[in-house]
């Protein structure tokens, strides 16, 4: 979806009339991914970087430590520096600095804990994009805050237009599912999907078909090809 994003972006950009572009766009990217919760992290992140390269687009990636504190989640935060990208502070536990039980003392812990872990990396950049864009929820906390930035060289990670592209994501698989469950419907013959993994009474099933059932139970029987048979 990052992919899809991108490209949608660099189309509109074209699309609009010339008085209407503005002098400059830049892309910035948030969290990173998380490969030890996401199998395909390092393929995803492979693919971003080709397509900001094939665009000859510079971004910066905003990492959130929780996020990619791990052998493989900083290579990955590795390679947007050495592509040539800036890597930017995205807080570790991506804290909600507009909720009064996130401390303004707590906030700074967790934005230092997240710089020395990102800060021997190539393209490291003291810019910070406050996670949920909330920059506190008084005026006192947001200035003390501001305070702090400017006595550590921190400038600020400000958006302009949010792309919500997790959002479109996860719309976009459901959509998928649906689509799957209604081309599914009335079939007298088994339709091999590919889960992954096989049925069993203690994990939910994958398969589209199965979608809204109980999660303890399967309608599909696995094959040798680890292939599920669908019986709709």
């Amino acid at each position: 979806m990052k992919n899809r994003s991108i490209a949608f972006l660099l189309a509109l950009s074209l699309w609009l009339p010339a008085t209407g572009r503005a002098q400059s766009l830049a892309l910035s990217f948030d969290d990173g991914l998380d490969p030890t919760q996401q199998p395909q992290a390092a393929s995803w992140n492979a693919s971003i970087l080709e397509a900001l390269s094939k665009a000859g687009t510079r971004s910066i990636l905003f990492a959130a430590g929780k996020r990619v504190d791990s052998a493989a989640g900083l290579k990955l935060v590795r390679d947007w520096g050495n592509a040539g990208h800036a890597v930017a502070n995205h807080t570790y536990s991506h804290l909600n600095f507009g909720s009064e039980q996130t401390a303004l003392a707590a906030f700074i812990a967790d934005v230092q804990r997240n710089e020395a872990l990102l800060s021997g990396l190539p393209g490291w950049t003291r810019r910070l994009r406050f996670p949920y864009l909330k920059e506190g929820e008084t005026a006192s906390k947001r200035d003390d805050f501001r305070g702090w930035m400017t006595a550590h060289g921190y400038k600020t990670g400000a958006v302009s237009i949010d792309a919500s592209d997790w959002y479109y994501n996860s719309r976009y698989l459901a959509w998928l599912e649906t689509t799957r469950m209604t081309s599914h419907r009335g079939s007298a013959r088994p339709i091999s999907i590919i889960c992954g993994v096989a049925p069993s009474t203690t994990m939910r099933c994958p398969c589209a078909c199965c979608i809204g059932a109980s999660g303890t139970s399967c309608c599909c029987t696995p094959t040798r090809s680890m292939r599920h048979s669908c019986r709709m």
